[in-house]
């Protein structure tokens, strides 16, 4: 089933039948009211922009709008409650079936909550990667990682984010939702040993692809029988399903094949088992011309065959796209 940890929708203005101009902005041009805004970040985020100028309405919140069912994520199950809590807030009033069943999706960020495994590290994520070169990680949070590709369309951009769910939620960004709910403890056990793969989408062809689907209709979305989270894996990761590592332990200076094995084992050492170092050094010492695809498949299965250390990057990332598929 799809689950989402954000979405963003545009409907008809005519669903909202009431905004709190105190509570909220009144955007004004000429002394005529164009908008009424509304925007916060915490407990949760909500945002809702009412234009009265095109008839539109754009809705976003985050699925900690559902309270103590945080755990839920948003979903084909729970859009009406998601709906019907903020209509409890008094900042506004939805009509919420006609939301439902008349708005389009802008935007939102598919998410699984993985149990039962380590989170994978930053060598297993790099030596995985598809194209190396196409992508950069960053760190996320406390111990999480960001894979990031940029482009220069929107469309071809993609962003999948690790990291602890548990631990996340004890950052003071994170306290003002814990003091809403009304059961801290059980929202903690809920997460407790989990790891969330999370991915943004940001363009409406994006998600027509990632979906499978014809329409942007909201109903259309959330009840895609499609996995675009492991769409997005796919595109951004390289996992065999069957391969055999044979690691040897005493592996010394003179247990290689060749020169030429040993020093490329040096320089993977040297630089820390960071493929990301070893593409710079191929970019700085090849010639431009020079196919470096050749070079940095060497050094990734050298780092997946030879290092004990890092010898279960893709049974680390296989287990990992194993619990995608049976979201």
């Amino acid at each position: 089933m799809i689950t989402l940890d954000r979405i963003k929708i545009k409907t008809n203005s005519r669903y909202v039948k009431h905004m709190d101009t105190i509570s909220s902005s009144v955007i004004s041009r000429n002394n005529i009211e164009e908008a009424v805004r509304y925007n916060q970040g915490k407990p949760y985020k909500l945002y809702i922009n009412n234009s009265l100028k095109d008839n539109k309405c754009n809705i976003e919140f985050s699925a900690k709008v559902l309270g103590d069912e945080y755990y839920q994520l948003i979903n084909k199950d729970n859009i009406r409650q998601c709906l019907e809590n903020i209509n409890g807030l008094g900042l506004c009033r939805f009509e919420v079936e006609d939301i439902v069943n008349e708005s389009e999706v802008m935007s939102l960020d598919i998410t699984s909550d993985i149990s039962g495994i380590s989170i994978p590290d930053r060598i297993a994520v790099k030596s995985c990667l598809r194209y190396i070169n196409k992508y950069h990680i960053e760190k996320y949070s406390r111990d999480g990682i960001t894979i990031m590709k940029d482009a220069k369309t929107p469309n071809r951009k993609e962003r999948l984010i690790i990291y602890d769910k548990y631990k996340e939620l004890h950052n003071a960004d994170n306290r003002a939702f814990i003091n809403s709910i009304d059961d801290a403890y059980a929202m903690f056990s809920r997460f407790y040993g989990k790891f969330r793969v999370e991915a943004n989408v940001k363009t409406h062809k994006q998600i027509r692809d990632l979906f499978q689907v014809e329409s942007i209709k909201l109903l259309d979305v959330l009840h895609s029988d499609a996995n675009p989270l492991l769409t997005l894996f796919d595109n951004i990761f390289n996992v065999p399903d069957t391969r055999v590592y044979k690691v040897d332990e005493t592996q010394t200076l003179l247990s290689y094949e060749s020169f030429n094995d040993m020093k490329d084992a040096l320089i993977l050492k040297a630089c820390d088992n960071d493929l990301e170092k070893v593409d710079l050094l191929l970019k700085n010492y090849l010639a431009p011309t020079t196919n470096k695809k050749v070079y940095r498949d060497k050094f990734i299965k050298l780092l997946n065959n030879t290092n004990p250390a890092t010898n279960m990057n893709f049974t680390i990332m296989k287990k990992v796209r194993e619990e995608i598929v049976n979201c």
